[in-house]
């Protein structure tokens, strides 16, 4: 059992709200995707691969479990491992997004989330 820090308390639930909204953007990408492919066909240019959305939804998916688990889990190995893992796929996708559309400070925003869940895991005083 751990007393949770109050960082781990304030990242999760902004892990939690950023989450859910990127989640409901990469649905509705994914929705999107069969217009979109549709259209450039009709064009006569390449459409969009399903690969290219499925980064951003298994990120956001990850990304809201772990703000889910940051507050309702009591175990730092558990927290640990959602945090780690979050960061190695929010690293990804900030290398993913630099290479093909120049930096963005909002990528460089959700890196700095996850890592802010690591340390407020760290932090946690064992009870």
């Amino acid at each position: 059992m751990t007393k949770k820090s109050t960082m781990l308390k304030v990242i999760s639930i902004l892990m939690i709200i950023f989450g859910a909204i990127a989640l409901i953007i990469s649905i509705g990408a994914v929705a999107a995707l069969g217009f979109i492919n549709d259209l450039a066909s009709s064009v006569g240019v390449e459409g969009v691969s399903m690969a290219s959305v499925a980064l951003p939804l298994i990120a956001s998916i990850l990304e809201l479990v772990a703000g889910i688990v940051g507050l309702a889990s009591k175990s730092r190995p558990v927290l640990m491992g959602f945090g780690v893992i979050v960061v190695l796929i929010a690293l990804i996708s900030l290398i993913v997004n630099t290479v093909s559309s120049g930096f963005n400070a909002m990528n460089l925003v959700s890196f700095v989330l996850p890592i802010l869940y690591v340390i407020g895991v760290v932090q946690c005083k064992a009870s």
